[in-house]
């Protein structure tokens, strides 16, 4: 038997009706639709304006928790860019390549992005103030929101080879200049120790003070002019700030080694210092270990760019609600 169906007038006198609080039998007596009848369509349709509800609320929680996730992943790659990147050629940047690669980007792990929320009921207002369960909370969040961001970006043009060819280079300009700064503070050590002319340097600060503090001052320069960029550099007893010589196709610094301090130095022995230390930049700056860093450099740089190319929230904000992750709303 074919089940009867309301017209939309039968139902909204069924509806009025109900909502003076007639009863069924009621309502059956004023429109001549059977109790029955009238009943069960408006239990059905009270049930779908309840699910309606339902839905648009879902939605709108989904809608948010979207914004709030995009939010998140893209802090996270900005964060990424940020630590990948170096400063360009020409800007100071003697600070870089203290850590490995690994131990520079670690800072995303331990980055609290979830400060609106309570972390074991607890908001610490700085890092050391967190507990070891919150910073295991906060690490792991960040690395389950790393997984979302590679599932989000795989594919053509994906960063994460990129990525990995950035961690090699960066290793690899760290190794070879650590190697390059304790060779230099042995050539140091040698030249001032066989250096008659300089014994006075030795006597009067003592040796391993003197030798420490040349060889210090001469790898931060080495340090400053490879990260700049710069073909060489050398050192004069001149007053003044760093001077650049630029020629054809490179740029050279001069330093004056005047502000470096050092004991018992006239302008003799000065020049003399110069000229034995200008001996040993040459050369390095001719050896195959300075090529090494100089092309790990440009790779450093260039892979920082394809990054940030490939991360830039232009390309990677509407890429998010375009693909899923484990951690994507429903």
């Amino acid at each position: 038997m074919k089940r009867k169906e309301l017209t939309s007038s039968q139902m909204d006198d069924v509806i009025r009706l109900r909502e003076r609080s007639i009863s069924w039998l009621g309502i059956q007596r004023k429109t001549d639709i059977p109790r029955r009848v009238a009943q069960r369509a408006y239990t059905e349709l009270l049930q779908r304006r309840i699910s309606e509800k339902l839905s648009a609320v879902r939605h709108a929680l989904a809608e948010e928790d979207l914004r709030e996730h995009r939010k998140l992943l893209l802090e996270l790659a900005r964060q990424l860019v940020d630590l990948t990147s170096i400063p360009e050629l020409g800007e100071p940047s003697s600070f870089l390549f203290q850590v490995g690669a690994e131990e520079r980007l670690a800072g995303i792990w331990r980055a609290n992005r979830w400060v609106d929320s309570i972390l074991d009921g607890v908001i610490p207002t700085s890092e050391n103030k967190f507990s070891q369960r919150q910073k295991r909370q906060i690490e792991r969040r960040n690395r389950m929101l790393f997984r979302s961001l590679q599932a989000h970006t795989k594919g053509r043009g994906s960063p994460w080879q990129t990525l990995d060819n950035w961690k090699s280079a960066w290793d690899s300009c760290k190794d070879d200049l650590e190697n390059l700064e304790r060779e230099i503070h042995r050539k140091v050590a040698e030249t001032l120790v066989s250096a008659v002319d300089l014994k006075v340097i030795l006597n009067e600060a003592g040796a391993e003070r003197a030798i420490g503090k040349i060889s210090r001052e001469l790898n931060g320069l080495m340090r400053q002019s490879l990260l700049a960029g710069f073909s060489g550099f050398k050192l004069d007893v001149s007053p003044g700030r760093p001077r650049d010589t630029t020629g054809d196709k490179h740029t050279t610094r001069r330093y004056s080694v005047t502000d470096w301090q050092i004991p018992a130095t006239d302008d003799k022995s000065l020049k003399i210092l110069c000229s034995l230390l200008n001996k040993i930049v040459g050369e390095e700056y001719s050896g195959d270990r300075v090529e090494r860093i100089q092309s790990n450099l440009a790779r450093v740089r260039k892979t920082a760019l394809e990054i940030e190319e490939s991360l830039d929230p232009l390309i990677l904000s509407p890429l998010i609600p375009a693909t899923r992750c484990d951690l994507c709303p429903v």
